[in-house]
Parts: C-alpha cells; sequence; structure tokens
C-alpha cells in the first residue's frame, strides 16, 4: 500500500492493497479488511485488487472481507453510521481501505469524532496530523466538519 496510517491500535486507514499487502496484512493480524470502493470503481493501479478479487484473497487468508460501498456523491449520514456500525461490529485489527485513503479516512474519522466526542477542528486537525491534506480536498474537509457538527456530543447542549 502506498499510503497506511494508523488511526488507533485497532484501525488502520490504507489505499487499494495489492495481492502482497494483503498477504503483509493477514501476516501483521490483521483480522478484518473493510472495503469501501464501488464493485465498479476503476482499479487506481494495474497491481491494486478488485473488490472480488480481494474478497477471494482475504478469505484464503482467513481474514474478514466486507465491501461496504462508499461514494462521494452519495454520502449521507446514513452511509456514515453504517461504515461507523461495521467498524464497531467487526473483529479488530481492521484494515479501512478506498481507492486512494481519503474516504476511508474521512468515513473512520467521522466515525471516531462522533464516539470521542470531537469537535469539528479536533477532527480536522487529527486528519491533518495523519497526514492528510484538508486544503486540497474542500468538500471532503466539509463533509467531514459538517456531519461532526450534526453529531459529535461536543456539539449536544
Amino acid at each position: 500500500m502506498d499510503f497506511q496510517r494508523a488511526v488507533s491500535a485497532e484501525i488502520t486507514v490504507a489505499d487499494a492493497p495489492t495481492a502482497a499487502d494483503l498477504a503483509a496484512a493477514a501476516a501483521e493480524g490483521y483480522r478484518t479488511v473493510l472495503d469501501l470502493r464501488a464493485p465498479e470503481e476503476p482499479l487506481p493501479a494495474p497491481d491494486r485488487l478488485a473488490p472480488a478479487d480481494e474478497a477471494r484473497l482475504a478469505a484464503e487468508l482467513g481474514l474478514h472481507y466486507e465491501n461496504v460501498p462508499v461514494r462521494l456523491e452519495q454520502v449521507d449520514d446514513a452511509l456514515v453510521r453504517r461504515v461507523g456500525e461495521r467498524l464497531a461490529a467487526v473483529e479488530k485489527p481492521v484494515l479501512v481501505h478506498c481507492a486512494h485513503g481519503r474516504r476511508a479516512g474521512a468515513m473512520v474519522l467521522m466515525h471516531l469524532a462522533v464516539e470521542r466526542g470531537l469537535t469539528a477542528p479536533q477532527c480536522l486537525g487529527l486528519a491533518k496530523a495523519m497526514g492528510y491534506d484538508c486544503e486540497s480536498q474542500p468538500q471532503l474537509a466539509r463533509l467531514v466538519a459538517q456531519y461532526v457538527e450534526r453529531h459529535s456530543p461536543a456539539y449536544q447542549r
């Protein structure tokens, strides 16, 4: 994987894996792979696994594989909650990925911000500390901030 960031001891965010990346994840003790790509998404590089191939290889490696398609233009509160529910339910550690790691990072950070009671600036600060360039992804940063402002306990009165 070209992009890989540990968000916590139990959750790592990454870009789409190769077969070797998936084998390394299994060897490192990951138990679950949560793929947020849509099945019809083009591969970011020829050596990256398509969702169906990834599911087959994950099973061979003893990894639990789930696919929850996240299309940026279709992200709503229900989809963020669904990803959060899957994150909470799956066996850890979990590798969460999309094509380049941006959607996966956003979905995980929204979930963690609500779980930890972070404010939107704290959540975006955590994203920046993880290596995300929020300024170059204003639509994604806005989506994260707005979700956190609506749902984080930090804003509940």
